[in-house]
């Protein structure tokens, strides 16, 4: 069965980055393994993250604290002083 039909995205973009060639093989046997196109995978990672009450990443959070990201800090303070 498949994720979703071909072409039946609603207004898509082309969207641009870079992979190791490790990390980009390891997409494409995933989505291959799943029976899925590479774009539906992602799709679906992004559609099936979890989000924490920061509105960040609940998996990226958990292993990227606040303290190690200067930004997030920022996020933790201004949270605090509300």
């Amino acid at each position: 069965m498949m994720y979703r039909q071909r072409d039946s995205v609603e207004n898509p973009v082309k969207v641009m980055f870079y992979l190791s060639s490790k990390q980009n093989g390891r997409l494409t046997e995933f989505a291959k393994r799943a029976g899925v196109s590479r774009s539906a995978y992602i799709d679906w990672l992004l559609r099936s993250e979890q989000v924490n009450p920061d509105g960040r990443p609940a998996r990226w959070a958990a292993e990227h604290p606040a303290e190690d990201n200067p930004q997030d800090a920022l996020i933790t303070e201004e949270r605090a002083a509300a």
